[in-house]
């Protein structure tokens, strides 16, 4: 449940799951620490903000409890050079809900329990995680799966701007997926809208992403 302070008075963006009524699910506490990072991680100079909650669920399939959390990240920091340079604003945000991600998903390893971690990340992931570089560090200790790795962006989104509607393409993708080891990856792709359904609707400018995963005997 998002905190009262942390809502604007106009429109909220939330994180959420549409989950099977078939699958047992039970929602978990929130990463709240994404809304405001730098005083999450007890910085003594930030700037206040309001940002998205990372939402998280455990669902239950075949008596395991699987955690999924998803998040939607500080958008303006797209390309890895800006985020090592640290200078923007947006950038440093960004670094900083990384750290939050990263201590979500280290505990979630201690824990030893299957895990998926899903959204907008508002970044061109180009490294897989390791313990030197790529957005969240993986080791041999605790290695992690980057399931959107391999996925070939080519998404169509209409963008208004200036009272101009135009059609853009994109390439790279700034949505991405990862797992526990837990998971064995059958599959993953983008699922590109047609550019009539562009045309008509008013769609996502993100095409959504499909994994097929089994869990592995481990």
């Amino acid at each position: 449940m998002m905190s009262e302070e942390d809502k604007f008075n106009g429109i909220n963006q939330f994180t959420g799951f549409a989950v099977k009524t078939s699958i047992s699910a039970k929602q978990l506490n929130d990463i709240s620490d994404l809304s405001s990072p730098a005083a999450s991680l007890g910085l003594t100079s930030h700037y206040q903000q309001k940002l998205r909650y990372g939402a998280v669920i455990s669902i239950k399939l075949d008596d395991n409890a699987i955690t999924i959390a998803n998040l939607h990240l500080k958008s303006g920091c797209f390309y890895p050079k800006q985020l090592s340079h640290n200078k923007k604003k947006a950038c440093r945000t960004l670094n900083l809900q990384r750290q939050i991600v990263q201590q979500w998903v280290n505990n979630q390893q201690t824990k030893q329990v299957p895990f998926i971690v899903v959204g907008d990340f508002n970044h061109r992931i180009h490294q897989p995680p390791s313990i030197d570089n790529g957005f969240i560090s993986s080791s041999a200790n605790k290695p992690l799966k980057w399931l959107s790795q391999n996925i070939k962006g080519s998404c169509l989104a209409k963008v208004s701007k200036n009272n101009r509607v135009y059609y853009r393409q994109y390439k790279q993708l700034i949505a991405h997926g990862f797992s526990s080891v837990h998971f064995i990856l059958n599959s993953a792709q983008q699922i590109q809208f047609a550019k009539h359904q562009v045309e008509q609707y008013q769609l996502s400018d993100h095409c959504p992403l499909l994994f097929n995963l089994t869990l592995a005997d481990t």
